[in-house]
């Protein structure tokens, strides 16, 4: 539909294109207004055309009736070919050139794009097409780990074999969830809304509130697809990746199990983020890097990432009532990560890498 409207002068003979180019129509599109073509006193007067177009308007709009799109397209927006609405969105993609030429050479690229339309059909909504880029892309400038990456990208993808994706494979599997037992095992069931998990999805956000100071609320964009509210600066989103992408690894380590995460377990995995990540930033980073990790780790460190802000006599959110993980005094203020020392002349990095202890 975004043809351009000389295309219908060797349709239609004895059609002047002319006045309606002047006029300022362009596309064909611009005749339309939703999915039926717009009366010609609304075009007269949007566009100002004379009335002696009104014959002209006549036969577009009898020729534009007699081969119009399919009926199952409830708008224009949906008869839009795959090339159309690249062109259209108002957010272009990255990497803008290759995927036009891949749309071209190859047509309709749906296919590709199952996961989408799966997650959009299991919630029930449309996450637009910004919100994947981020998603996509989220892990950027945040981890160097590629067991962390791999994780984030199985989750979008709907890597993991659930209980109804087996039924389809083999029927006569059940489609329950094996930790209720009650209701039917979606991706958005297993990770995020059954009743086991919902404890360890409170403990997640009362961490994640500790460590970044600001309150959020938990949604499964953000714990599963990994999509960064725009609130959050990047530092903080830096941090509330690293937590998520913990607790979405300890789901995992106990598939197909009856009980949820500890929390002790999430503490321990997310224990091991900070010294990976400094090591390899030190190995293998250049100043500004290594300078950057230290940012952020200083300030998951400086926030008192993994232990419970919460105050000693007070109730802890989660847990509903006092309990040791709660009540547990705060650390003492931790030493700064100091910097090694690069010889520029030989471009190497001093061996002896300093983490100092802290407590969890």
């Amino acid at each position: 539909m975004l043809a351009p409207l000389t295309v219908l002068e060797p349709m239609i003979p004895t059609l002047n294109i002319q006045p309606w180019l002047q006029g300022g129509i362009q596309e064909i599109t611009q005749l339309y207004n939703n999915e039926s073509i717009k009366p010609f006193a609304d075009i007269q007067q949007e566009f100002n055309l004379p009335h002696r177009l009104i014959f002209a308007y006549l036969q577009i709009k009898s020729y534009l009736t007699k081969n119009k799109p399919s009926k199952e397209s409830s708008t224009i927006i949906a008869q839009m070919s795959n090339f159309e609405l690249i062109c259209t969105h108002r957010k272009q993609p990255k990497k803008l050139i290759s995927i036009s030429y891949k749309t071209l050479l190859h047509g309709s690229v749906q296919g590709r794009d199952t996961h989408i339309q799966s997650w959009h059909k299991e919630l029930g909504k449309i996450i637009p097409t910004d919100e994947w880029s981020k998603a996509y892309s989220s892990h950027k400038g945040v981890t160097s780990c590629a067991t962390h990456i791999e994780m984030q990208l199985k989750l979008i993808y709907r890597w993991y074999l659930v209980p109804t994706r087996i039924q389809q494979i083999w029927p006569q599997s059940p489609d329950r969830c094996w930790r209720c037992g009650q209701t039917p095992g979606t991706m958005q069931h297993i990770w995020w809304t059954c009743k086991t998990l919902q404890p360890y999805w409170q403990v997640v956000r009362h961490i994640i509130t500790g460590a970044i100071r600001t309150q959020i609320s938990l949604t499964l964009e953000l714990c599963i697809l990994f999509i960064p509210p725009e609130s959050l600066t990047k530092d903080k989103q830096a941090v509330t990746y690293h937590i998520l992408i913990s607790a979405a690894m300890g789901i995992a380590r106990l598939w197909k199990n009856t009980i949820a995460p500890s929390r002790e377990a999430l503490i321990n995995q997310i224990k091991l983020n900070r010294p990976n990540e400094m090591s390899y930033a030190h190995q293998y980073g250049i100043k500004k890097d290594m300078r950057l990790a230290n940012q952020l780790w200083n300030a998951y460190l400086e926030h008192t990432l993994i232990k419970d802000t919460t105050q000693e006599g007070k109730t802890c959110e989660p847990h509903g009532s006092l309990s040791p993980c709660c009540t547990a005094p705060l650390p003492s203020p931790l030493p700064t990560l100091q910097l090694p020392k690069i010889n520029a002349e030989k471009g190497t990095v001093q061996a002896t890498m300093y983490y100092p202890e802290y407590v969890m």
